[in-house]
């Protein structure tokens, strides 16, 4: 029996299976044989010392030998002599919903929940760069204060904080579309309705809104991206995400060239009507056309849907053989959180979130999302006022419609690291990145101030001004996929929104900062100086992060990550042994793709 296993002789093996003599063999799981499906049936039942009561191929190993071997397997039980189809087992040994779409890939279904769920990140873009732009404009025919001006930009902010944190719940409640729909409809409502305000306060209420439903829908989108996507794809779902944000900013400032090129004589009523228009065509898209996504639909036990959900993903990416039977996340039994009141359900979350085992991890995502709008947004707030000063008569408008075409590449930074880099190590890179692009800047914007004309320190400026606006894009991608990917999937909405606002507090608080500074030492440096030292400190406390998340599957409790992570410690073992890979022998449900679990290792 051994012979014809080592030497990777699938029909040797099918034939053993079938003959009389075969004595009783373990219990092999697909999770427990991802790297080579021949390969490691034979290692697992070469490493058996027991004498174990009999074997199971279940589902997802049948169709991995079919499709790597080109055989039909079946499997006979030595208890019962019944057989079973690759389809038939108990439901021990049915995929995982997470098992399910790896296989089914990155396709047509996934790129289009990007375009109809990431559109958030589109309105954001248009809505932040239209107000900012007309606010001169509003002040202008209403006669208003600075400080008045100021707050029609910072008062998006804030409902996009409230937005934030009042997703997480919302999500887990109703679901990840409805929350999306809900936040698209609610754009354009409040955008079309701040176009006719007649006086400050109605506009400002109107923008409070806009900035609400903007909030709710990115993380309900975070979330459904992560869950949507292959284990290797999942930086796709905020790389793609972040490029709209980037694609709203030039639909905007297609509007505002349209309108008047010199930005002096705008007409904002018209102009905030119009940027309406990309919100109101996503919500009829996502009304129609963006699935629920099949994980949070299991841990609700809406199996049906699931299913459904699942088959339309499968035709959608051309996969004509269809799997959808998968096994009941956790115990079987739908989520604790199908039940019971909105308090308790925030309760039980709060108590994953900010629990022993992911307390501290959660503090310093939402230190790293803080840092990464303090910085992002704290240079979209400085760079026109000290390009201004250090460029003078030179054209700092041109620097900045250049810096922002720069954003585009940055979202592919983001997406290459995090294709090919591990979630911790790719956020060390843009952190460090970040704070040496800084560095160059403020060395030769300090230089060009003073009326310095060396070529060094010009292409320090430039050099640095183009490099932290590309860092800075690939960060989001970066940070935010791994804030996504770390809470099982119960709290993962509400996670993920608590990250989120904590990155809204730093960019609320990045242009006080940068006026305080300012206006204390005279001058720009010490702003981009604390940005730098802290970037260098977030980098520091990456180290204390206890999970890597890197081509794993989605957890569905803080065990499954602690099951992974003991499984890669294995992997990285047997390979410094150069022994065969053969995975725990408890059964995880799910776990890593092949290709993910020797990369990392």
């Amino acid at each position: 029996l051994k012979q014809p296993l080592a030497q990777n002789s699938v029909s040797a093996y099918k034939r053993a299976l079938q003959s009389d003599s075969v004595p009783p063999l373990p219990v092999i799981t697909a999770q427990q044989c991802r790297v080579s499906a021949a390969v490691k049936v034979a290692t697992a039942l070469l490493l058996s010392h027991n004498k174990l009561s009999k074997l199971k191929v279940n589902a997802a190993m049948a169709e991995a030998l079919e499709s790597g071997a080109g055989v039909d397997v079946k499997t006979t039980s030595t208890s019962t002599g019944q057989t079973a189809a690759s389809s038939g087992g108990s439901s021990e040994d049915l995929p995982t919903v997470g098992d399910i779409i790896e296989s089914i890939g990155f396709g047509f279904s996934q790129f289009r929940a990007t375009m109809l769920g990431g559109g958030m990140f589109l309105a954001d873009g248009a809505e932040l760069l239209l107000i900012s732009s007309v606010a001169k404009a509003v002040s202008h025919d209403w006669n208003l204060q600075a400080m008045e001006r100021g707050m029609l930009v910072t008062i998006v902010f804030l409902g996009i904080l409230g937005g934030n944190i009042a997703s997480g719940l919302l999500s887990e409640a109703v679901g990840r579309k409805s929350v999306i729909t809900w936040s698209y409809l609610g754009l354009f409502t409040f955008s079309i309705a701040s176009s006719f305000a007649a006086g400050l306060r109605t506009l400002m209420v109107s923008r409070l809104l806009v900035g609400t439903f903007i909030g709710l829908g990115q993380p309900a989108w975070n979330s459904i991206g992560a869950e949507i996507m292959p284990s290797a794809w999942r930086i796709f779902a905020l790389a793609g995400a972040f490029c709209m944000f980037s694609v709203g900013e030039l639909y905007s400032a297609s509007l505002l060239l349209a309108d008047d090129p010199s930005l002096l004589y705008l007409h904002w009523r018209k102009l905030l009507r119009r940027g309406a228009i990309p919100g109101g065509c996503l919500a009829l898209g996502a009304l129609l056309f963006l699935n629920e996504s099949p994980v949070y639909l299991a841990v609700r036990g809406r199996r049906k849907e699931a299913q459904e959900v699942l088959t339309e993903m499968h035709q959608q990416n051309g996969i004509t053989q269809v799997r959808t039977d998968y096994r009941e996340p956790g115990n079987g039994s739908p989520a604790k959180g199908t039940n019971g009141t909105w308090f308790e359900l925030l309760s039980r979350q709060g108590e994953i979130i900010f629990g022993q085992r992911l307390r501290g991890t959660t503090f310093v995502i939402m230190y790293s999302c803080f840092v990464l709008n303090f910085c992002y947004y704290g240079c979209m707030y400085a760079f026109p006022q000290v390009l201004a000063e250090v460029l003078a008569y030179r054209s700092a408008a041109s620097q900045l419609l250049i810096g922002a075409l720069w954003e585009f590449p940055g979202n592919a930074v983001g997406f290459l690291i995090g294709f090919f880099v591990p979630r911790k190590l790719g956020m060390k890179v843009y952190l460090v990145s970040q704070a040496i692009f800084m560095s160059a800047f403020v060395t030769g914007a300090r230089a060009v101030a003073h009326g310095s004309s060396n070529w060094f320190f010009e292409l320090c400026l430039y050099v640095g001004y183009y490099g932290v606006k590309t860092v800075g894009t690939a960060g989001f991608s970066v940070v935010y996929t791994y804030s996504s990917e770390i809470y099982p999937t119960e709290a993962r909405s509400t996670g993920s929104a608590v990250n989120i606002a904590g990155g809204r507090a730093g960019s609320m608080l990045a242009p006080l900062v940068f006026e305080a500074m300012t206006d204390a030492t005279g001058s720009f440096h010490m702003f981009f100086v604390s940005m730098i030292l802290a970037s260098l400190l977030n980098m520091c406390l990456i180290d204390t992060l206890r999970f890597e998340t890197a081509n794993m599957r989605l957890a569905d409790s803080v065990d499954d990550h602690i099951d992974q992570q003991a499984e890669v410690a294995s992997i990285v073992a047997s390979d410094k042994k150069q022994s065969p890979i053969v995975a725990s022998g408890k059964k995880y449900g799910a776990t890593t793709s092949s290709s993910g679990s020797e990369s990392l290792a």
